[in-house]
């Protein structure tokens, strides 16, 4: 079992932001540390923000869902980012996302890559939300990237 300030079980994403707990040869498997706060970050990520119902829970998700269906330009990616950056302030372990990513793949899907400074060293998270999960996004251009260091 791993040691750390925080651990959890590692889990698998499937259906957008549903998630199952990862069994290797009959067994579950631990994370910790910055492993364990990349997929608490990402699972946040991919919940649209208030679905989840309980008391303490009403501000748990993203925002980045309100953004579906809409063109992908510049000025959009900018606010995806913008959300992603929202969920920081949440983990008291994070420091600073100190770089957001958001990359369309045509209609596909999206990637996210986030570099986190946080108490357990930096990192770069990555996740994708997949088109045929969350399929109106749509595309005016080529994939393109916006991103902004702080």
């Amino acid at each position: 079992m791993p040691e750390g300030d925080i651990q959890d079980l590692r889990t698998d994403m499937y259906d957008g932001f549903w998630e199952k707990t990862t069994v290797d040869k009959d067994d579950i498997e631990m994370i910790s540390d910055a492993e364990a706060l990349w997929q608490a970050i990402e699972g946040e990520i991919k919940t649209p923000y208030g679905v989840i119902d309980g008391v303490g829970l009403e501000t748990y998700g993203c925002r980045i869902w309100n953004l579906l269906g809409s063109p992908l330009d510049g000025l959009l990616l900018r606010e995806a980012e913008s959300h992603i950056r929202d969920i920081q302030d949440k983990y008291e372990e994070v420091n600073l996302f100190t770089k957001i990513r958001v990359i369309p793949y045509g209609r596909a899907y999206v990637k996210i890559e986030v570099d986190v400074d946080s108490i357990y060293g930096r990192f770069t998270g990555v996740s994708h939300i997949a088109m045929d999960i969350i399929n109106s996004f749509t595309t005016r251009e080529k994939p393109n990237i916006i991103s902004r260091g702080v």
